[in-house]
């Protein structure tokens, strides 16, 4: 039924706490990296330019890498090893995906590579909460902000937001904060009926 099919994709709660979670990453890793480059002026009318084409831009990789990553792959094996172990081959198998150059032009240096896996983490952590829906709204929520903050910014590079070492910071505190919510607080939870 329609109603079964929108609670396996994370419900309407789902999509929205994604969201969240997607804004919640992006604006970390973007206030500690314009913290770090010495609080450069804002640049408040580059955040929405091209707003539209961007979230467009953005909508294709989400729903492809989500389905096939964490959809299939985390979804796998989590049946086999467990959820810890899904969420971290799952995020290590994104993050060398991303270093050997499939998803770009080129490779990407071991510094991107990280922060890009523990976004892979975050990620397949919202998908085990929350569902896939709610992973491809985080993945969006992080594909349309993280360019915006660092056109705000003043950065030359798109993925100098997720290649520098302040940020690999911020995601490690936000990605292990959803780490401990999942398995510290819901886990108990969930398995005690609350």
């Amino acid at each position: 039924s329609l109603t079964a099919g929108v609670r396996a994709w994370g419900g309407v709660t789902g999509g929205w706490l994604g969201r969240g979670c997607g804004v919640l990453l992006s604006s970390c890793a973007g206030l500690v990296l314009w913290l770090a480059k010495g609080q450069p002026a804002w640049k408040w009318d580059l955040f929405l330019e091209g707003w539209f084409p961007r979230g467009m831009q953005a909508l294709t990789p989400s729903l492809l890498e989500e389905a096939g990553l964490r959809g299939c792959l985390v979804f796998l094996l989590a049946g086999f090893w467990g959820q810890p172990a899904a969420l971290v081959a799952g995020s290590l198998a994104y993050g060398l995906m991303y270093y050997a150059g499939l998803f770009t032009a080129q490779p990407l240096g071991p510094l991107p590579a990280a922060c890009i896996t523990l976004v892979g983490l975050c990620y397949a952590e919202v998908y085990l909460c929350l569902g896939l829906g709610a992973a491809v709204a985080c993945h969006l929520a992080w594909g349309f902000l993280a360019p915006s903050w660092v056109k705000m910014i003043g950065l030359s590079a798109p993925m100098e937001i997720e290649g520098s070492w302040p940020v690999l910071l911020a995601l490690g505190v936000v990605t292990g904060l959803l780490w401990v919510w999942k398995f510290r607080v819901a886990a108990p939870a969930v398995k005690k009926g609350k």
